[in-house]
């Protein structure tokens, strides 16, 4: 199926030119964010709190999303969070130049921020299915999408470095706070977009209703083993990450002895291996033996990271990165692929936003570990420990044998 044909579909190439553009808003934002908060206190454990703020509405409100997304107009939905975010991140710059910005409000912002992005990807992510009923484009829409945000976010990381310096991280949030208004435009140049047809059900309250969706999305993951391990090896793999690798800031300053360029650049090399993997997943059809890509893809992950750690060049860890990009690319697309494809859409909202809280609840956790443990035993250690625990999720779902042979 060839990108040309999703490309002719006008709701989908207006939602991803809005999502392209808030993407590298967010990119040079999130870089510029972590790199003013080191500068600002130099330790992991800042970092950490950083990453906190960002991941924590995941965990608090990604359930309730869930049920939003299912039970509302996803377009309007995905409006609504978009003008949130550009409104909140507009706060910066204003309260900054009013001599007021202190780390604790930068991270309340941050935390407003995240949340609306916890209502805005599972509507995404549900919406897309929407606009291709086929298989074959659904796979190939993805994958465009995909490869589109990973070529957003190489551009972003390649020239984060420079926006830092001439414009500061300040100048990054009124960027990405316009890019947001401009998403937002997109989504309403989208139109009007058919719903998903629901079951009707007597009136509930409000309590009731939640209690309900969300039995119902809990019950369709717990009676799909391919979908319980992947969840529960991807909450694990998270983990490992988040207490060595999601320190890239402090590996480019202590490891690596490189500047802001230098961490651009390492953010980069990632993003490249990403794009890779995931234009890759729309050329082959990995879904005929998905288990093994799925375990394939950690043990290359792990690789990637033990690697990394015993390096003392950028101009060798940068092929590094990009292998590891290239791998959780494959991974990633791989898995929303198939939960779109095989979960009914009148529940997939709730089964992307469970996915998003069982993934991703562990990282304010590990992150909450890492900074500390980093500060504590050095970043090269906490590499060679998160890979480690990777490859070892990876070779450890080698052995059941529904798992290792599934495709769909």
């Amino acid at each position: 199926m060839g990108y040309s044909v999703v490309l002719g579909n006008r709701k989908f190439t207006a939602l991803l030119v809005g999502q392209v553009i808030s993407l590298l808003g967010d990119v040079i934002l999130t870089a510029a964010l972590s790199w003013f908060v080191f500068a600002l206190e130099g330790t992991a454990t800042a970092i950490s709190y950083l990453a906190i703020a960002t991941l924590l509405p995941n965990l608090i409100f990604s359930l309730f999303a869930g049920v939003v997304v299912d039970r509302s107009n996803r377009r309007r939905l995905m409006i609504a969070s978009d003008v949130t975010r550009c409104f909140a991140l507009i706060l910066i710059p204003i309260v900054y130049r009013l001599g007021g910005l202190t780390l604790t409000l930068l991270y309340a912002i941050v935390f407003v921020w995240s949340s609306a992005s916890a209502f805005f990807v599972p509507a995404r992510s549900a919406i897309i299915p929407q606009i291709f009923q086929d298989k074959d484009q659904l796979t190939t829409a993805n994958s465009l999408m995909n490869g589109c945000f990973e070529a957003t976010r190489l551009i972003g990381y390649g020239i984060s470095g420079v926006f830092i310096i001439l414009f500061t991280s300040v100048g990054a949030a009124s960027f990405d706070s316009l890019a947001f208004a401009v998403s937002a435009i997109s989504i309403v140049a989208m139109g009007s977009i058919a719903a998903p047809l629901r079951v009707k059900r007597e009136k509930q309250s409000v309590l009731g209703v939640f209690h309900h969706d969300l039995s119902e999305g809990l019950a369709y993951v717990w009676k799909n083993f391919v979908i319980r391990i992947v969840l529960f090896t991807a909450m694990l793999g998270n983990f490992f990450i988040g207490i060595g690798y999601g320190f890239v800031v402090v590996y480019a300053n202590d490891a690596l002895h490189t500047n802001a360029v230098g961490y651009g650049v390492l953010l980069a090399a990632n993003t490249v291996g990403t794009v890779v993997g995931s234009l890759l997943v729309g050329k082959v059809k990995f879904r005929q033996h998905l288990g093994m890509t799925l375990i394939l893809s950690n043990l290359l992950m792990g690789g990637a990271v033990i690697t990394l750690s015993l390096q003392t060049q950028l101009t060798a860890a940068i092929p590094l990165q990009a292998l590891f990009g290239l791998s959780i690319a494959i991974y990633n697309v791989n898995y929303v692929n198939m939960l779109q494809a095989t979960v009914p859409n009148e529940i997939l909202g709730r089964v992307m936003s469970l996915d998003q809280v069982i993934s991703y609840a562990i990282l304010p956790l590990s992150l909450a570990i890492g900074g500390p443990l980093v500060d504590m035993i050095g970043i090269r250690a906490a590499y060679l420990l998160s890979g480690g625990m990777l490859a070892l999720i990876g070779a450890t779902t080698l052995i059941p044998s529904q798992y290792r042979k599934y495709s769909y």
